[in-house]
């Protein structure tokens, strides 16, 4: 290194990777003051860095300010949803990047499934809006009266008769519902992509704790479960969609999700054990996976845990 000489800072300062700045290292070339060692040169080049932050602060300090102030709104029980467990349900946020107002929700922990409805500045919007000026921005909840209006700017119409897709965090969910009569499957071991392609495919909704999945583009149609008991659960799911009196139990088998068939006595007695075969004349049998069910000691729990379900009874 020759002292005193700007063009041996400035070779010094591609080796060292000190200098992040392009100005600060012009002010470094152009002071060409005499350097005793290397570790002379890279205190230098941080004091130099120090410099420029602290001449230019007061100008990221207005640019900042000059960044759109979002004032959100979060109607319900959206607030519980927040990935920040201590934020409250109505804060401000300065937007320092363009972003949709889908991204912006879901960075705070909420699934866009989750949400029914957005105001931005009293006007409603879609996932798509990007905010571009401080506005109030107000998030309602996805629940059965948003249900009542699909489709909306948000969510197009479920299809009817209403179909749902389980993942292997709700299976109990999903084993309830088929109970309850209603068509039910299992998310395929696929990409969150995949799965929220084949649901849309097949016109279901997809119940789930994850809510990564739900976060996923594909999904049109989806519900966070909050409990973790599935009796609790199907409840959940009863209530979002207006279902307790829909109910057409013991039409499904629970294992497959295929429709339930009367069975004569006569064709299946030799897979009946001999007190069935004493005590029993009903059966039904699954189209799908053969299996043969009757009115047993688990058939009369399963139709008290319904009929709480329908009648909301709590457990």
């Amino acid at each position: 290194m020759v002292a005193g000489k700007p063009e041996a800072a400035a070779s010094l300062h591609h080796t060292t990777s000190v200098c992040y700045n392009k100005r600060a290292a012009t002010a470094c070339n152009i002071a060409g003051r005499p350097y005793k060692n290397i570790m002379a040169d890279i205190l230098y080049h941080l004091l130099a860095n120090l410099l420029y932050i602290r001449r230019h602060k007061k100008s990221i300090h207005l640019k900042e300010m000059n960044n759109p102030l979002l004032y959100f709104i979060f109607k319900g029980d959206l607030h519980t949803l927040f990935s920040a467990k201590k934020r409250p349900s109505s804060f401000s946020l300065s937007l320092t990047r363009k972003a949709s107002i889908k991204d912006i929700i879901e960075a705070f922990g909420i699934p866009h499934t989750e949400v029914g409805k957005i105001e931005a500045g009293g006007t409603e919007v879609d996932f798509t809006f990007c905010p571009e000026h401080s506005q109030t921005v107000v998030v309602f909840p996805f629940d059965f009266r948003t249900t009542q209006k699909l489709p909306t700017l948000l969510h197009p119409e479920i299809g009817k008769p209403i179909r749902f897709m389980v993942d292997r965090t709700v299976l109990k969910l999903g084993r309830n519902l088929r109970l309850a009569g209603f068509d039910t499957t299992v998310a395929p071991a696929k990409s969150f992509r995949q799965t929220g392609l084949q649901a849309e495919r097949e016109g279901r909704i997809i119940a789930t704790r994850n809510r990564d999945l739900l976060k996923c583009a594909q999904v049109r149609h989806g519900q966070l479960i909050r409990s973790q008991d599935h009796r609790i659960q199907i409840g959940e799911v009863c209530d979002r969609y207006g279902l307790r009196r829909k109910m057409n139990i013991f039409t499904r088998c629970p294992e497959c999700n295929a429709i339930l068939a009367k069975v004569a006595k006569d064709d299946i007695l030799h897979l009946l054990e001999p007190l069935t075969q004493k005590y029993y004349t009903s059966f039904m049998r699954c189209v799908g996976c053969r299996k043969i069910y009757w009115r047993g000691s688990h058939h009369h729990k399963m139709s008290v845990f319904m009929d709480q379900i329908r009648n909301r009874i709590s457990f």
